[in-house]
């Protein structure tokens, strides 16, 4: 990121061009004066000659000086708008993860208010290979601690980039009631499920469900897994 378009390479490449041309500049003036003394039938006086070579060297140190200032505050400038850039970009990602702790603490919590709240109202959820709403998400959320108690989400780790969060989360649970017209077997359950989610304007906007650790769930309960039948 630059902070201005005369902080970038092309500045810089005219502000190098510009010390040779100082430089070649003074070599010449001096040349030229000791050339012109030397010719002329007065005697050359050397102190001015002197003098004359020392203020415009003074005149191209103040050149350069001010030059490199210049570098340098550009330099500085985009170093800050970078830094400031990278703080900016890790507070969203903060912020990101801080929603996604919260949605699956509420949910712990069988706060499911915070479908409404966390959760936007067009939000496309894609689990097994269909996409369902907010409504559905609700639901299911409703429908787990009917059939399991006490269930909890430990995060294991999430990592955030841009504006999506995932997150590696061990799901831990007691079946205490009828799942999927399997009575209950009080048997306590874990399973491992990966979620990504979207986060849009402080809300879930997408989320993308584990159907493995469905899967892992049924059979720790020692389901039949049957394939979906194909429709006619």
């Amino acid at each position: 990121m630059r902070s201005s378009i005369f902080c970038g390479p092309f500045i810089d490449s005219i502000c190098f061009s510009y010390v040779l041309l100082l430089m070649w500049l003074i070599r010449g003036w001096e040349f030229d004066e000791i050339k012109q003394k030397s010719s002329s039938t007065e005697k050359p006086n050397y102190y001015k000659i002197l003098l004359g070579g020392k203020m415009k060297k003074l005149f191209m140190i103040i050149s350069l000086s001010l030059i490199l200032c210049f570098m340098v505050s550009c330099q500085d400038k985009e170093a800050m708008a970078e830094l400031e850039g990278c703080k900016a970009q890790a507070a969203v990602k903060e912020q990101n993860k801080e929603i996604i702790k919260r949605w699956l603490s509420e949910v712990d919590k069988e706060n499911f208010d915070i479908v409404n709240e966390l959760i936007t109202e067009d939000c496309k959820v894609y689990y097994a290979g269909d996409t369902y709403g907010r409504e559905w998400l609700r639901e299911a959320c409703e429908a787990f601690p009917q059939s399991f108690s006490d269930s909890v989400h430990i995060i294991d780790d999430l990592i955030a980039e841009k504006d999506k969060v995932i997150a590696q989360l061990t799901v831990k649970a007691t079946n205490t009631g009828e799942f999927m017209d399997t009575p209950s077997t009080g048997k306590q359950v874990e399973y491992n499920a990966f979620t990504v989610y979207r986060i849009e304007a402080g809300k879930i906007r997408e989320l993308w469900m584990d159907h493995n650790a469905f899967l892992g769930l049924m059979m720790q309960l020692g389901m039949e897994l049957k394939p979906k039948e194909a429709e006619k």
